[in-house]
């Protein structure tokens, strides 16, 4: 008798033992898949904050080039938007009209010279300077009352 208990004792401990190595592989297991789900949530986070950042990024990209676009003619980027341009000059370097204001943004003479324009007439100055002058003028839009056209387009 004491044989069928001592065998029947020792299945226990098997099955005891077999049960424990199992319930530690399990948890090595849960552990793991734990370990893998939190690596998955941070890059998940960080792939959330990197495309919040692009898309800020992007944001400001296409403002800068739909002002880029308003302030962009048929032959380039100008210091003022371009149908302001397009009103006053049609785009083209003109000499002195009857009031007296010439070049590509119709400069009057005593502004160009105010400004430090280099030659008597604005048209005769290079478009580099035209443009550096005129965006001085136009200030960001505060003087935009120095343009006829500016009240109408």
């Amino acid at each position: 008798m004491a044989t069928a208990q001592q065998r029947e004792a020792l299945a226990v401990r098997a099955r005891r033992d077999t049960l424990a190595g199992i319930t530690a592989g399990l948890r090595e297991r849960r552990d793991t898949l734990a370990q893998a789900h939190a690596a998955r949530v941070a890059a998940l986070s960080r792939t959330r904050a990197g495309r919040r950042s692009a898309q800020k990024a992007l944001t400001r990209l296409l403002a800068a080039r739909a002002r880029a676009a308003a302030a962009s003619g048929p032959s380039g980027p100008w210091a003022i938007p371009w149908p302001i341009v397009q009103c006053e000059s049609g785009g083209q370097n003109t000499p002195p009209n009857s009031a007296g204001a010439s070049g590509y943004y119709q400069i009057l003479d005593s502004t160009w010279k105010g400004l430090g324009g280099s030659t008597p007439h604005a048209y005769q100055g290079s478009k580099a300077e035209q443009d550096r002058l005129a965006a001085r003028l136009w200030a960001g839009g505060a003087g935009r009352h120095n343009w006829v056209c500016a009240g109408l387009v």
